[in-house]
């Protein structure tokens, strides 16, 4: 699976899942965020997805510009 694909699928399981169904992985990223952030646990998600979904779309132009 190239970088990107795997960069969007992150960002869907985390935009369509509870935490429960996250992957060990994505639930550690999720929990260290919401340690290190000074707001509420949503405000922690929604920190997080944002950083997911710009990484996505960092990488999408990145292999439009090199393709």
């Amino acid at each position: 699976m190239s970088i990107i694909a795997t960069a969007h699928s992150s960002h869907r399981r985390l935009l369509g899942s509870g935490l429960d169904a996250l992957a060990p992985a994505d639930r550690a990223l999720l929990e260290k965020a919401r340690d290190g952030y000074r707001g509420t646990v949503a405000d922690a998600w929604d920190n997080e997805t944002d950083h997911v979904s710009a990484l996505a779309h960092e990488l999408a132009e990145r292999a439009r510009r090199e393709a």
